[in-house]
């Protein structure tokens, strides 16, 4: 299967994070999130998409969370998602400001995934 290649986008709603691995996804994100169902989107920059897979569960006692672990893995063998990517790029770049509404709808796809990352602080 097709390794993701960097940056590694996870998708919120109204929030974007930017990752240069699949390893510093998996060490920032936490277990007991991608159990909630709280990231709803992930892509490569080729527009990859990629799905969250619970290796062992968190345990969840008297308001305490300890334990779990995931992986981050491709979902499908070939990018056929950038369109989607796009999308969440500009919503997120016009959700932060300081890009005009032209330059959203026409940059390129290789500009958004620039801008994207600066702006969603690559880790």
């Amino acid at each position: 299967m097709k390794q993701p290649k960097p940056p590694i986008f996870i998708w919120e709603p109204n929030d974007l994070s930017a990752f240069e691995s699949q390893e510093a996804a998996e060490k920032s994100l936490e277990t007991v999130d991608v159990e909630d169902g709280v990231y709803t989107a992930a892509y490569d920059a080729q527009g990859l998409l990629l799905r969250f897979r619970v290796i062992e569960r968190t345990r969840r006692l008297l308001g305490t969370v300890s334990g779990g672990k995931f992986t981050i893995e491709p979902a499908e063998e070939h990018p056929t998602h950038m369109a989607d990517l796009e999308a969440i790029l500009r919503k997120f770049i016009a959700a932060v400001g300081g890009y005009s509404e032209e330059w959203i709808r026409t940059a390129t796809a290789e500009q958004l995934i620039e801008t994207g990352s600066k702006l969603a602080k690559t880790k």
